[in-house]
């Protein structure tokens, strides 16, 4: 995450390709970021979304299958 660090500023986006099970996507969210992420596996789309609503970042960190 220090290349996010590096760059962040207030609103910023950030796109994570092949996001696997979310962990940059959700800790970009817990800093403040935008984040998506894309990931073909559908199971773990499934548990990304699942641990982005448990921790409370479902409004900031999104999970797209494609």
């Amino acid at each position: 995450m220090r290349m996010a660090q590096a760059s962040k500023r207030q609103g910023s986006t950030l796109v994570d390709l092949g996001s696997g099970d979310g962990r940059v996507v959700i800790t970009a969210a817990r800093q403040g970021y935008q984040a998506h992420g894309y990931e073909l596996n559908q199971w773990l789309v499934w548990y990304s979304r699942l641990q982005a609503r448990l921790q409370g970042l479902h409004h900031k960190g999104y999970i797209f299958q494609g």
